[in-house]
């Protein structure tokens, strides 16, 4: 071994055999120079088909780099040295909110939420791009908000997503459409069902500027400036919903730094379906128990199958329904009154037993009066049938107090124009084709809600101000 390794080191220190590897290495080719060789054999065309698909692939690549996404609302850099020339103090202009509803649909009250396609229109005023051409504005470099949908689960931007552009370059109006159709989230109070009503919402929130470690908050603004005309609109074909009518809905800003828009949509049950599913149903099992009191007050068996009857057929009554009852932790209208009808069925029970026990005995001293069992059975009759009225009373105020023309006496902003009449203007080749369009439950109005004018305050900028110094003198 030690022999092997100095014969190793004699080798390399001889000169003559480290020049003989430095000649191996210099006559074998290079991997550059077979690259070179193979470009100089290209002729000029494929020499720039070559470098087009290189330029492409490495602008693919830097495209599929992820990159960073701020989720506030943006500050650029030309909206920033607007104020700075002026020397004035930064100011985030005001959005202005105004809704277009489409389609609402899927409302589900054990799920809390429900389905809607809408237009949304952002607009507000961005002194910035007044100094510049129109055709020299960046959008990108100017005030653009970011602002969230607050309850929404899914959405989905019909058309794709849309990018601000200028409306009026003069005033520096910019506006924003989106329209979407979403899932949105939320919360219902079952307590009044099946006579309730619930408010159908959706929530925007803007994200805050940053500048300078400080946070600038975007307000959102009712549209009283552009679009105070109809304001928000729901349109005629927008009812898609076959349990539920829309009564009136309204709009306005919320949150403490004024950063959150609620529209808000009130709906109300029909509850002409569940009066004759459940209410007269039940009422009508009630009612066949009283019959229990025409049969002799002795005889106890007879009396007591009749109100066990009523009783199984109400049990088996309130499980047919459970799917159509809601399942919340508290006692709605309709869980009342199938409480009341099976304590009413129990008193029945008790009575009936206590009365044949007296038709025994004779009769009994009550509060200084003799009672026989005949005249202590028609008064127990009497007490069960005032207290059954006095619940159908208060169900009857309850339907009542849920139609549609109550619920608009009170805080009525939107106006509303009633549906109008379907006109036959198909084509004759659809006449054996049903007209959808006319069935009475979809044909709701069309509800609108304007709002007052808010004067435009105009850009004011130097040459503005010339002019207007001008036209004095």
């Amino acid at each position: 071994m030690l022999a092997a390794k100095k014969l190793r080191k004699l080798q390399a220190s001889n000169p003559s055999t480290r020049d003989k590897k430095k000649a191996q290495k210099s006559a074998s080719p290079k991997k550059s120079d077979h690259i070179q060789a193979l470009q100089d054999s290209l002729d000029p065309h494929t020499k720039n088909l070559l470098a087009g698909l290189a330029a492409q692939l490495k602008s693919g690549s830097d495209d599929a780099k992820p990159k960073a996404e701020s989720t506030h609302s943006s500050l650029g850099p030309n909206f920033v040295k607007f104020f700075e020339d002026l020397k004035m103090d930064l100011q985030v202009p005001h959005v202005e909110v105004c809704f277009k509803l489409l389609c609402i649909s899927s409302v589900s009250p054990l799920e809390h939420s429900f389905a809607c396609e809408f237009i949304v229109m952002f607009d507000w005023q961005d002194p910035s791009i007044v100094l510049m051409k129109k055709k020299d504005v960046n959008i990108d470099e100017h005030f653009t908000p970011n602002i969230d949908f607050d309850n929404c689960t899914s959405r989905e931007f019909v058309g794709g997503s849309s990018s601000p552009r200028i409306k009026d370059h003069k005033e520096g109006r910019v506006t924003l459409t989106q329209r979407i159709l979403g899932q949105m989230r939320t919360r219902f109070d079952m307590a009044m069902f099946p006579f309730d009503s619930q408010i159908l919402e959706i929530r925007l929130k803007s994200r805050h500027a940053t500048r300078n470690k400080e946070s600038l908050y975007v307000k959102l603004c009712n549209p009283e400036t552009w679009r105070f005309k109809n304001g928000h609109k729901l349109g005629a074909s927008a009812d898609w919903l076959s349990e539920w009518d829309i009564v009136k809905f309204d709009g306005a800003p919320d949150g403490k730094h004024q950063d959150e828009y609620r529209l808000q949509i009130t709906i109300l049950r029909d509850s002409r379906a569940a009066f004759w599913r459940l209410i007269f149903s039940l009422s009508s099992i009630l009612l066949l128990s009283f019959t229990a009191f025409g049969v002799q007050v002795d005889d106890l068996s007879d009396r007591a199958s009749i109100t066990m009857t009523m009783m199984l057929a109400l049990v088996a009554f309130k499980f047919i329904l459970a799917d159509e009852l809601p399942k919340v932790p508290y006692l709605t209208v309709m869980d009342k009154f199938i409480v009341a009808a099976l304590c009413t069925l129990i008193i029945q029970g008790l009575v009936f037993w206590v009365v044949a026990d007296v038709d025994r005995w004779g009769h009994v001293d009550i509060a200084g009066y003799r009672m026989t069992a005949d005249c202590l059975d028609a008064a127990f009759l009497k007490t069960l049938i005032l207290v059954q009225l006095a619940v159908h009373a208060w169900l009857a105020k309850c339907m009542r107090a849920s139609t549609v023309d109550v619920m608009r006496q009170t805080k009525m902003f939107c106006k509303i124009t009633p549906p109008k009449k379907q006109k036959d203007e198909h084509n004759k080749l659809a006449d054996e084709l049903r007209n959808t369009e006319s069935l009475e439950v979809y044909n709701s109005p069309e509800f609108c809600r304007p709002y007052k004018q808010k004067p435009l305050i105009p850009v004011v900028t130097p040459r503005s101000l010339l002019i207007r110094i001008s036209s004095m003198y």
